[in-house]
């Protein structure tokens, strides 16, 4: 965690990073040792910056971001996992959900609101985002309205590229994933019509 989160009742969200370039930096290194990358939870433009200097590939969330953080992302080899279904989820009033974790969740969802300028500003910027919800246990149901919400912003196609493809290059499996192709593992989505 680089920034404080929605879950996080002593973090606030817009906190300044939770660890700095030091300790970041060896997390990454760490992670290269052994053939793997780092993901961050990471709000504010300078929580996601100070990340994607340090090496971090995947930005979770995202969600407070402004021009700089688009430009971070185009800078660098990282990824972008927005969640946007997950302020939808928590910010339900049934439990376990707590008080200050729906205002908290209210707050990141209208700051991706309208989604379409948020997406857009990602788009223009040249980020790669890929498919993720963030929903854990009763929640994870909701998953897939991630694909609804992106909708305000994104072509079918490009919802789909993100969650296939993108997603297949976040892993370090491309050829494997996210295509259909001799070897490839893959779940096959048939639809009525050309929606491309």
């Amino acid at each position: 965690m680089v920034s404080g989160g929605v879950a996080s009742p002593y973090d606030p969200l817009d906190s300044l990073p939770v660890l700095d370039r030091t300790r970041s930096g060896a997390a990454v290194e760490e992670a290269a040792a052994f053939k793997r990358y780092v993901c961050a939870h990471a709000y504010p433009a300078n929580a996601i910056a100070r990340a994607v200097e340090c090496g971090v590939r995947v930005i979770e969330h995202g969600n407070l971001h402004r021009r700089v953080h688009g430009q971070a992302h185009g800078q660098e080899e990282a990824f972008l996992v927005p969640t946007l279904v997950a302020y939808d989820a928590i910010s339900q009033p049934p439990p376990p959900n707590s008080a200050w974790a729906r205002r908290a969740s209210r707050r990141t969802r209208s700051s991706w609101r309208p989604a379409s300028a948020r997406s857009e500003l990602a788009k223009r910027a040249g980020v790669r985002m890929a498919f993720g919800s963030d929903l854990l246990g009763q929640l994870q149901p909701d998953q897939s309205k991630e694909f609804l919400l992106r909708g305000e912003a994104l072509s079918p196609r490009e919802i789909i590229h993100s969650a296939t493809i993108v997603g297949a290059e976040l892993l370090g499996r491309v050829g494997e994933l996210g295509v259909i192709a001799p070897g490839a593992l893959a779940d096959l989505l048939v639809v009525d019509g050309n929606h491309v």
